[in-house]
């Protein structure tokens, strides 16, 4: 949190991380640079981490209408 590295960084971290609270706080730093895809926006609704799923709604994440 604070740090000043590109959007794509954060990207990469959470695309690579396998631990879930780094992967929080890399969406969460995207979500609020305005700057998740709507792929991954997607995705978050359906992570394992209850948290991501929460950040989802909180953020209005686009959700595929299935």
């Amino acid at each position: 949190e604070g740090w000043d590295c590109p959007t794509e960084l954060y990207l990469w971290g959470y695309e690579s991380s396998l631990c879930r609270n780094c992967r929080f706080s890399m969406i969460e730093e995207l979500a609020e640079r305005d700057a998740v895809p709507e792929s991954v926006q997607e995705e978050c609704w359906f992570d394992a981490n209850e948290d991501i799923r929460d950040l989802a709604k909180e953020y209005g994440f686009k959700k595929l209408d299935l």
